[in-house]
């Protein structure tokens, strides 16, 4: 095979973030994890061309995370009262308080 003949490679790039409440405004505990993903099949004829073409796989990867990461963080609004979590948290630790006040003769 020389080396200018047409070869065929499959390029996969990932890239995944997870976000939690202290870095965006969702409820506590919770967490949101932004993944991209391309898997593409190139043909190439020099190994200079395959990397030109990985490197703009990696180029469109990353304009697609931080176009998807605006678009979905523009959608979320945080109100603590429809986390499911944090409504057990409140209602446990308003149980604790009661039990300490209780514990020390201030119910």
């Amino acid at each position: 095979m020389s080396e200018n003949e047409p070869r065929k490679s499959r390029i996969s790039k990932k890239i995944s973030r997870t976000f939690f409440n202290k870095s965006i405004n969702i409820p506590l505990y919770e967490s949101v994890v932004v993944e991209v993903n391309f898997d593409e099949e190139v043909e190439w004829s020099s190994l200079e061309e395959r990397q030109r073409k990985s490197d703009n796989i990696t180029k469109l990867l990353k304009e697609d995370f931080n176009k998807t990461t605006k678009e979905l963080f523009s959608k979320i609004t945080y109100q603590e009262s429809e986390s499911p979590i944090n409504k057990e948290l409140s209602d446990s630790k308003q149980d604790n308080i009661n039990q300490g006040l209780s514990d020390h003769g201030l119910d």
